[in-house]
């Protein structure tokens, strides 16, 4: 990429309160941003890592068309990581000294957001995700923890009468080890794996010297740390995946223990309700979607949760329909793989699902709200959606069938074309 002129380094001096946020998100979906110079802090910072659907396919190797059968396939054929035998050497590093970035007014302060937390179960198996980290002081952070593999692994350390459970926490990682973070494979398989096979089996972790966890060799700084089971501190306000502000609530108190880092290390900062934030959150979805209604049968073109619905709450699917009956139980089909979806669209192949002026092209001319609606009230809601009902997290639903009925003439609904070769003619004569 720096060959390519796609990584931009910013020379100035610049803060990391609201600062380099700020020049984040003024640069939304291009490729990777180093700042040279932070304001109180010798450590450069790197954002955009995964901030455009093609950076990621470049970085993994493969064309978008292929990047959800690409993910699946690693997550269901992981590849065990080779855990080196030498040891990185410790340091005592404050959480002040890292230039943590503060992101939105309205929110707590500083907060880790591109950190990889590792732990493993009873069982020994190992679980990778993400998880915000508010920075309290030099060596405590207050944890968001969600429904998932940590949440059971945090309450399995408590109900065992354990004070404390050891993780790592991984800063500076490689395009495929973040996209693995982000997938949900079953309990057994550690994301690492996953990752691994991305990586052609290239990944190697260590373990962590003062705590029982794993990492990644070349991440550019781990945390080792212990989420103190029983203590709870505010973990908020913060922006949601949807650019709103979502309050605090209380949640695990996280302890450092030591920090291992790499020479010259740099900090790596992700932008809340930023294009790479909702690329981490969407496209584990549209992995989970096409799945399921390729196992179903359907044949699927491609899955997007596109950004206009934050990439949480809008999806549109391109199928080649079997049936003028198959799009609804498409839908249905999406609303249950993924709760959090409120408006899903069903398209023909022909229609561009990452062209939203194509999407919605294909809804005026293909639509009809009598017969094509599907209205699902009082049903599941992302409490992510304002709108929503917060208390008893229900909603409606939306449904729309936007394909060419079966039975009419398809010609009649596709849009006309000059012919490519009078338009490369006209392009090598004219010149543009």
């Amino acid at each position: 990429m720096e060959e390519k002129g796609e990584i931009i380094r910013l020379s100035s001096t610049v803060s990391p309160v609201y600062m380099v946020p700020a020049l984040i998100q003024k640069h939304d979906g291009a490729g990777p941003i180093i700042f040279e110079k932070m304001e109180n802090h010798d450590t450069r910072v790197v954002a955009n890592i995964c901030a455009s659907r093609d950076s990621i396919c470049e970085a993994l190797g493969v064309d978008r068309d292929e990047l959800n059968m690409h993910l699946l396939y690693a997550q269901e054929n992981p590849t065990p990581c080779k855990v080196v035998e030498t040891i990185p050497q410790s340091h005592n590093l404050s959480l002040l000294d890292i230039p943590v970035l503060t992101h939105y007014s309205g929110e707590q302060g500083p907060y880790i957001t591109a950190g990889l937390v590792y732990a493993k179960n009873s069982k020994g198996y190992g679980n990778v995700s993400y998880h915000r980290l508010d920075v309290l002081d030099k060596d405590t952070v207050s944890i968001s923890i969600q429904p998932g593999h940590l949440a059971e692994i945090i309450e399995e350390t408590r109900e065992s009468g354990k004070k404390y459970l050891d993780i790592s926490i991984s800063i500076g990682n490689h395009p495929a080890v973040m996209m693995a973070a982000a997938l949900r494979p079953s309990r057994n398989i550690c994301e690492y794996d996953v990752a691994n096979t991305l990586l052609g089996g290239t990944l190697e972790l260590f373990k962590c010297p003062n705590v029982d966890a794993l990492a990644p060799v070349h991440s550019e700084l781990v945390l080792e740390a212990r989420v103190m089971v029983d203590v709870f501190a505010d973990e908020g306000p913060y922006v949601c995946v949807t650019g709103t502000l979502k309050p605090a609530k209380k949640m695990p108190v996280v302890k450092i223990i030591s920090a291992i880092k790499q020479g010259d290390y740099l900090y790596q900062g992700l932008l809340g309700a930023g294009t790479e934030h909702r690329l981490l959150e969407s496209i584990p979805n549209e992995v989970k979607i096409w799945n399921k209604l390729t196992k179903q049968g359907h044949k699927i073109k491609g899955v997007h949760m596109t950004p206009s619905g934050s990439s949480w709450l809008h999806c549109v699917v391109s199928a080649e329909k079997q049936n003028d009956d198959e799009p609804r139980k498409m839908l249905n089909t999406v609303f249950d793989a993924v709760r959090a979806v409120k408006h899903a669209i069903i398209v023909d192949e022909d229609i561009d699902i990452f062209d939203q002026e194509a999407v919605e092209w294909a809804l005026a001319t293909r639509f009809q709200a009598d017969k094509d609606l599907m209205i699902l009230p009082e049903t599941y809601a992302s409490r992510l959606d304002p709108s929503s009902n917060q208390e008893k997290k229900t909603g409606c639903k939306l449904g729309f069938d936007a394909t060419i009925p079966l039975d009419d003439d398809k010609s009649d609904y596709l849009r006309a074309k000059i012919p490519f070769n009078i338009r490369a003619t006209c392009w090598r004569t004219v010149g543009f």
